[in-house]
């Protein structure tokens, strides 16, 4: 191809346009030689010198259209290895992209599991911690410096720390609960007792109610009783 076609300081894509408009123009003029050739065929003047010079212009355009397809073909091979590439470069951006939305999702429900976190609170009574230490044998975590000059490091060192104090915490409650618990069971054992006791209280104070009525009759017999014998006697 010419140099036009294959100048140094022209990019690809410009070359790729050139080749793809002189393709254009080459159809063109082989399409009138065609329309010259055959005229000259027909009129049966096959011999003379302008049908050869228009056999040769028209075998010149042939290898350029040659050369240009090649032209293109080469172009569209690289275009499909550039957007292999970039198509690969793509997809591992986006694995990327996944691979962060993952992480952020698991990092956004952690947040999510501190937010949700309730802590003691200040109004209510928990046994020290050296009284749940010594009832349950459950020593409470022992705070140590960190010193680390990696910041993940010293971020996770922080963390299992904090994740102790939290367990700590969460022994206390639930010891609390377990002891609430037993005594809210032991209180309802309690109130039922007393129920049944006062249903047999009740029982006794009416039987004890029927006892001083009959006797309270008999009284009232035996006094009217003693009336009619006084008055018979006299």
């Amino acid at each position: 191809i010419n140099a036009e076609y294959m100048g140094e300081s022209m990019n690809e894509s410009q070359q790729v346009d050139q080749a793809v408009a002189r393709v254009r123009d080459v159809f063109s003029l082989l399409r009138s030689l065609l329309v010259s050739i055959v005229d000259a065929r027909c009129s049966g003047d096959t011999k003379s010198g302008d049908c050869r010079q228009l056999l040769s212009q028209f075998a010149v355009l042939m290898v350029e259209l040659r050369q240009l397809n090649r032209l293109i073909q080469l172009a569209t091979e690289n275009a499909k290895g550039e957007a292999h590439v970039h198509r690969t470069a793509l997809d591992s951006r986006n694995l990327q992209l996944q691979s962060l939305l993952y992480e952020k999702s698991i990092i956004a429900g952690e947040i999510r599991d501190c937010l949700s976190v309730v802590g003691i609170p200040g109004d209510l009574s928990l046994l020290s911690e050296d009284e749940f230490t010594t009832q349950t044998g459950t020593k409470p975590p022992t705070p140590v410096a960190v010193f680390a000059s990696d910041p993940n490091v010293a971020f996770q060192e922080q963390a299992a720390q904090s994740r102790a104090v939290h367990s700590f915490n969460l022994s206390r409650l639930h010891d609390e609960l377990r002891e609430r618990q037993r005594l809210a069971a032991q209180l309802k054992d309690i109130r039922a007792e007393k129920r049944a006791l006062m249903t047999l209280n009740a029982g006794k104070l009416k039987h004890l109610s029927d006892i001083a009525e009959q006797l309270g009759s008999i009284i009232k017999n035996h006094f009217a009783f003693c009336d009619y014998t006084h008055t018979i006697s006299h």
